[in-house]
């Protein structure tokens, strides 16, 4: 899977494992975006889920999400962000992930 894989004629696509990193929110800091991999938001307990902005995003459920990015030194291997508890973090490229599409202008 490239980087910038597109999904048909009007524009939409997986994002990058960046765009998706913006959208994670940990209430219990007020902190948007995450910048290192493998971090989690706190104890399970300590934070809403599902980790965005449920204003913004009101349906979005607690599972993990699918980047267009692949992973560089394992091949069959894709970035996902967690939505359950706020950390980045790499699996299997067939490994059932939900998708949150975004339009390229």
């Amino acid at each position: 899977m490239s980087e910038t894989t597109e999904l048909g004629d009007d524009g939409w696509r997986l994002p990058t494992i960046e765009e998706l990193r913006t959208l994670v929110y940990c209430s219990n800091t007020g902190q948007y975006g995450i910048s290192q991999n493998f971090i989690m938001c706190g104890d399970v307990d300590s934070y809403q889920q599902p980790t965005v902005n449920i204003q913004a995003f009101p349906e979005t459920p607690p599972m993990y999400f699918l980047s267009s990015s692949p992973h560089a030194q394992f091949s069959h291997d894709i970035w996902y962000a967690s939505f359950l508890s706020g950390h980045v973090n790499h699996g299997h490229e067939n490994g059932g992930y939900h998708v949150r599409l975004v339009r390229t202008d």
